[in-house]
């Protein structure tokens, strides 16, 4: 064992307190490990020394150096034993349960849900989500219920948030009913985020989306289509769907509002994950004039064209990340809060206009320093849906109170 170069794995540090004392949670982003592992200090500043370069006995005599204390080669290795032992290490026993993850995800057929069960997302019995979702209606935060009459069919694309359902949940109501009332289509392309997407601008799937409401199909002849029109491999990331839950919870809301009761229709759709648009707003050209995104662009508006299918596109969009937690230095106040509405607002005045260009000049001024972190999603809905017109139905902000941090979100209508 001392001969051995343990080496951690990249994961989420969160400070914590375990009676009473700091302590820190590490997490696995990917869930390779399924459980949080909780460290003390000492345990900590020691797994963070495992980078892969040193021995258990390097670690000692530098941790040694560090504080002029020995720490016990024994409790060092216990540390390693409990890393190894929860798939926080990067060796064989981690690879061996990552490439069985993977195998089983690339050889089905459909994506499971994730978060279903979780507090902050929905609940895992069927009615009880009905039930929930349908809270979510009523006044005064909702929009109140779909009054059950035949869809008008002129709406072509909403934006709903992807925030967690306990707290965005009218707000995805309101974008809900509009689809409802004033679509009648039976084909929704999904433009997720694709929060933990290394390189890929575009990621996709052909597998089923299963959810406590039964199993949303996925169009894979369209899929196909988008893929021969990619000019990246739109499968590179695949598994990023295996845990993302900017498409799981569309499809959750579409299932409750459209798979059941006496107005049900039967309707399938296109997954997408849509990557950073980062790099291009703190440079000065326009991800419109890169060829990838030009070229899926062009696809989706081709496919769209030739499915021959009523369509509408949901993009799943949050807006501004703001605060400590996303890296600012300053906390939130009521002061910056208001500060920050007034320049998203300003922005969703773009989106209502289908202002593509003055949309990503007003992110481009300060290079998205609020963290709008779906841009790209939004800027393919506008290109791809030929929408001329929107409409704000509803705009929310979530504070954090531990970090003095907070997320903005708003559903919106496309014409």
């Amino acid at each position: 064992m001392s001969a051995r170069r343990p080496k951690i794995r990249p994961v989420e540090v969160i400070s914590a307190e375990v009676g009473g004392k700091p302590a820190f949670c590490l997490r696995d982003p990917d869930r390779i490990a399924p459980d949080p592992v909780v460290l003390g200090p000492v345990e900590f500043m020691l797994a963070a020394m495992m980078d892969g370069t040193r021995t258990i006995l390097e670690i000692q005599a530098e941790v040694s150096e560090r504080t002029g204390e020995i720490v016990p080669r024994h409790a060092i290795e216990e540390v390693v034993e409990l890393l190894d032992r929860e798939y926080y290490l990067d060796g064989p026993r981690f690879r061996a349960r990552a490439e069985a993850i993977v195998e089983e995800f690339r050889t089905s057929k459909v994506r499971r849900s994730v978060h279903a069960g979780t507090s902050a997302a929905y609940p895992d019995d069927p009615d009880a989500l009905m039930a929930r979702i349908s809270e979510f209606f009523r006044p005064p935060e909702g929009p109140g219920p779909i009054d059950g009459t035949s869809p008008a069919g002129k709406l072509k694309a909403v934006i709903a948030p992807h925030i967690d359902l306990q707290r965005g949940g009218p707000c995805f109501a309101h974008a809900y009913k509009a689809l409802a009332s004033e679509s009648d289509a039976d084909l929704f392309v999904i433009l997720g985020i694709a929060h933990n997407a290394r390189r890929s601008l575009f990621i996709l799937t052909k597998k089923d989306f299963q959810t406590p409401l039964g199993t949303a199909k996925t169009d894979a002849a369209f899929v196909e289509r988008l893929e021969k029109a990619s000019l990246e491999n739109p499968y590179a990331e695949e598994m990023v769907h295996r845990l993302e839950h900017s498409v799981e919870f569309q499809v959750v809301f579409l299932q409750a509002v459209l798979g059941r009761g006496s107005a049900a229709r039967n309707f399938e759709i296109v997954p997408v994950l849509c990557g950073s648009f980062q790099g291009f707003l703190e440079e000065d050209g326009s991800p419109l004039e890169d060829a990838r995104v030009r070229a899926f662009v062009d696809g989706l508006r081709d496919a769209i064209e030739k499915s021959g299918r009523k369509w509408c596109i949901v993009a799943s969009v949050d807006l501004s990340h703001v605060g400590r937690k996303f890296g600012h230095g300053t906390c939130m106040s009521p002061g910056t809060m208001r500060m920050v509405e007034f320049h998203d607002r300003m922005m969703l005045h773009r989106l209502v206009r289908c202002d593509t260009a003055g949309f990503l000049e007003s992110l481009r001024r300060d290079r998205n320093a609020r963290n709008v972190d779906a841009v790209s999603a939004a800027v393919v809905l506008l290109e791809a849906s030929g929408a001329e017109r929107g409409r704000l139905l509803k705009y929310c902000m979530a504070y954090e109170a531990p970090t003095r941090s907070a997320v903005s979100f708003a559903s919106m209508s496309f014409y």
